[in-house]
């Protein structure tokens, strides 16, 4: 019998199918750990209830199970983030094209809708011919690179940004990814909602955006990379190597 070759694109299209049943599957176990986990949840509060009743509220045993019911809840909130994220549906990757997504979450772990999501080089300067994207009211955000642009980036280490109404850097993740050809990765961002807007092509940068560049300096300095004796940000502030060893001593002693 004769074997037929397939093309690039009808694997490609295999395996995200693959992928999108293996997510389904994920769900309906997240479900089903979930209904265990709010039985087990239900019976221990009305075990520490009777407790309560026959020790009194200062008992050991009402604070051991106190404690557990206040893991229970923020695992609750754990297990409703995993099952959003297993309910993603995206669109199929172009062949040869990277992505980026995720959602967006406030303090108290809600989604937010309209952030503006970009992708920055690690001097905070938006990458303006990747794009930016809105947040959707789910807090879903998207990033695709197609194989041209890929090829132009040559490995350049890429930063997840995010600015508000007034095109203001207010987040800036301190992982990078490099944008590889057929790989999705997937990054959730914790941070208040702001109103979206296109961001700037220099960043206005705050003290969050100042802290972060820090950072990534500072990571390249430990790593003994070679460089410039100064860095200069956006805001004509300059940053000496000095200053920043300094800065994370401080930092490593807190």
């Amino acid at each position: 019998m004769k074997s037929t070759k397939r093309n690039d694109k009808e694997i490609s299209g295999d395996v995200i199918q693959l992928i999108s049943q293996l997510d389904e599957q994920r769900l309906v176990e997240l479900n089903n750990l979930e209904q265990v986990q709010k039985i087990k949840n239900e019976v221990l509060i009305l075990e520490q209830k009777r407790l309560i009743n026959k020790y009194g509220k200062d008992s050991p045993r009402i604070q051991k199970i106190s404690s557990r019911l206040a893991y229970n809840k923020s695992m609750f909130v754990a297990l409703d983030i995993e099952k959003q994220r297993a309910s993603i549906e995206t669109e199929p990757l172009p062949n040869n094209a990277w992505r980026i997504h995720g959602k967006v979450y406030d303090q108290k772990n809600n989604p937010v809708n309209g952030m503006t999501i970009f992708l920055t080089d690690n001097k905070l300067n938006w990458l303006r011919e990747l794009g930016s994207v809105c947040t959707s009211e789910t807090g879903y955000y998207s990033i695709t690179v197609d194989e041209k642009l890929i090829d132009s980036l040559k490995g350049t280490a890429l930063y997840i940004g995010v600015s508000d109404k007034n095109q203001q850097n207010i987040y800036q993740d301190k992982n990078s990814f490099i944008a590889t050809k057929g790989l999705i990765d997937y990054r959730d961002i914790y941070m208040d909602g702001r109103d979206c807007v296109p961001p700037l092509s220099d960043l206005k940068t705050g003290d969050i955006a100042g802290d972060i560049k820090k950072d990534i300096i500072a990571e390249d300095l430990n790593k003994e990379e070679s460089g410039a004796d100064l860095k200069k940000d956006n805001t004509g502030d300059i940053l000496n190597k000095d200053e920043l060893s300094d800065d994370l001593k401080k930092r490593k002693g807190k």
